[in-house]
């Protein structure tokens, strides 16, 4: 399967996402997603330069229900395991 065009991929080829979390006064007040990093970077720009906060992070293929960092995800459940409903 090709990639998309412009779509980034991590280091073992694996499609990542940036997510972007907009602050004011420490409340979040959007939150956006991209596959493209020229986009986030765009974002978070913008918005910082609007005067707000803007936290980001990766999300990748190999934990999919997770927007986390597999290291991340693995530290988590080691701490506290999921509890099924």
């Amino acid at each position: 399967m090709e990639p998309r065009q412009g779509l980034t991929e991590g280091p073992a080829g694996e499609e990542i996402m940036f997510n972007i979390f907009v602050d004011s006064n420490g409340h979040n007040v959007a939150t956006f997603h991209t596959e493209e990093a020229y986009d986030a970077s765009a974002l978070a720009n913008h918005f910082v330069d609007a005067g707000y906060s803007v936290d980001t992070d990766l999300w990748d293929a190999t934990v999919a229900d997770a927007m986390m960092s597999p290291e991340v995800a693995a530290l988590a459940e080691a701490t506290l395991p999921l509890v099924s409903a």
